[in-house]
């Protein structure tokens, strides 16, 4: 019954927690919350978080360096106080937000109280001035106001941290420059700060996008955590806009780290629909399939089911990538604020002095649409000496959509070209939200282009890429990663594909299937996407 007890104090005390975090998020405006990169944890997922947590020691040092109202801090609270061993709990959090600080402060003054009736001890340090400008010395040993020996190591770390992007001359991007790479997003630092600052053995856990799991932005900040802490397990959720009630176009990813030099046989990785975590799903994952040692890129691969992990097995016995196999892939040259001068919404072309100018508007059905009516956007872009620098010849290509939408089923979205479909011109015009598959020298023969198209768009690969990329964006660098079939398969699909007058997705799926013979239990399996 002492157990219970004292479970009831720290449940009392949670709910008076996640009910002032409640009344904050509701009063606090979206547009502020945006600004200040605050998407507050819903209490499911916070006691959720806390549940990952083991401990072996009476004294435990907890770091909060996002802390907002103290959601977190009190879901591991209300873990530890029912432990049967007595507890000295000391909790540093950071919260630089003004209208926060006096909740902070009352909620955990609230769990004190709480923890004076058991024989546990509870004592808090609030840190209201910035975590990064603090603790960036774990990077930069040189910084003015920071001892890196006098820094401390904590046994656990909870954290959902800010998400915006830095600019790479932001001052926060200059202290943590090791792992900076194009432009960074602030909960990075946090990630690798607190990665810095775990003591051995210690664990973190943290919800954040998935973002980090993949791209060229990334691999510097991979290379480093990766090489800092061993994930142990992820959580997945299955809806992108659900996880915080509020309008996050990121997918969120929980992960549990531990500061370890081994790393253990298998990652544990379970999904749910939300942030409800009804009807969870669990998965024991080799280590090696969700970070692969021969990846160069260090990308995180996060199988969420059965046949996920088959069709993982399946593309990773190719011997081959798109790269290796002679393929290229580029992003659309035309920046159309920075171009706008060479830009016309007259759809006319002669070829000569103007071609046509694609967007991710006219890729459709598989193939280009153009011109497109009701679009708003400038079709047309003159042929200049100047502007020939945004132009691309008018050969075979498959055109790529770089985004999917915010909640669209299908991640990979790809397009047939051929130049007879606008033939009176030797040029193109491709805006910066299209990719552009390619071949040096020779360029792509049409069966190539409709190989390499069938292929992108089937659910063997669509599933695959969802494992690879948690992003809404596409990136060169995964295309060029991605195992890819035999020559000889590309040009079996595409021969088989030049045979269709009318280009359907259930049909392209059936080809690219059965000529790479895969098994009829993962054609039959219900696609996560939508190919149409």
């Amino acid at each position: 019954m002492k157990s219970l007890a004292l479970y009831d104090i720290a449940l009392t005390a949670y709910i008076t927690i996640a009910k002032t975090h409640a009344v904050y998020r509701a009063s606090s405006q979206k547009r502020v919350k945006k600004d200040k990169g605050q998407f507050f944890t819903p209490p499911s997922i916070a006691q959720f978080m806390a549940r990952q947590i083991t401990i072996k020691n009476s004294y435990v040092l907890l770091l909060d360096p996002g802390a907002g109202a103290g959601i977190l801090t009190g879901a591991v609270c209300e873990q530890l106080i029912s432990s049967e061993q007595p507890l000295q709990i000391e909790a540093h959090l950071f919260e630089n937000d003004p209208d926060m600080l006096s909740v902070l402060g009352a909620n955990l003054t609230y769990i004190q109280q709480a923890f004076h009736q058991t024989e546990h001890t509870f004592q808090f340090v609030i840190f209201s001035e910035d975590f990064i400008e603090r603790n960036a010395c774990v990077f930069d040993e040189q910084h003015l106001f920071c001892q890196v020996s006098n820094t401390p190591k904590y046994d656990i770390i909870i954290l959902n941290p800010p998400y915006f992007k830095l600019s790479k001359t932001h001052h926060h991007s200059c202290l943590m420059r090791q792992i900076v790479h194009g432009q960074p997003n602030v909960y990075m630092f946090f990630l690798a700060i607190c990665a810095a600052l775990l003591q051995e053995h210690g664990q973190m856990v943290c919800i954040t996008p998935r973002s980090y799991c993949s791209g060229l932005y990334f691999k510097k900040f991979r290379h480093w955590f990766l090489h800092q802490v061993t994930p142990v397990s992820f959580h997945l959720f299955a809806s992108r806009k659900n996880t915080f009630k509020q309008d996050v176009l990121q997918e969120a990813v929980i992960l549990k780290a531990i500061k370890q030099d081994s790393h253990p046989s298998h990652i544990k990785i379970t999904t749910s629909g939300d942030a409800d975590l009804d009807d969870i799903q669990s998965l024991s994952v080799p280590y090696e399939t969700v970070v692969p040692s021969t990846n160069p890129d260090f990308m995180i691969h996060l199988p969420s089911n059965e046949i996920d992990l088959e069709i993982t097995d399946i593309l990773r016995s190719w011997q081959t990538t798109f790269f290796n196999s002679g393929f290229r892939i580029s992003t659309g040259p035309v920046v159309s604020f920075r171009a706008a001068q060479y830009l016309s919404e007259n759809v006319a072309y002669d070829g000569i002095y103007n071609a046509p100018l694609l967007w991710m508007n006219h890729l459709k059905n598989f193939s280009i649409q153009f011109p497109l009516k009701g679009i708003k956007k400038p079709q047309t872009i003159q042929i200049t000496e100047e502007s020939s620098k945004l132009l691309i010849k008018n050969q075979h290509y498959v055109f790529l959509k770089r985004f999917s939408a915010k909640e669209q089923k299908k991640r990979l979205y790809a397009s047939y070209y051929s130049p007879t479909l606008l033939p009176h011109t030797k040029y193109l015009g491709l805006e910066n939200h299209v990719n552009y598959i390619w071949k040096p020298v020779e360029g792509l023969s049409q069966q190539e282009s409709l190989g390499i198209m069938a292929i992108l768009n089937s659910s063997l690969f669509d599933s695959y890429f969802r494992v690879m990329n948690g992003n809404t964006q596409v990136n060169a660098t995964e295309i060029h990663h991605l195992p890819f079939p035999p020559y000889d398969a590309i040009l079996a699909i595409g021969k088989e594909m030049e045979k269709i007058t009318k280009l359907l997705g259930p049909l392209i799926d059936t080809i690219v299937m059965n000529i790479l013979h895969i098994p009829q239990r993962i054609h039959k399996n219900p696609m996560k996407g939508n190919i149409a």
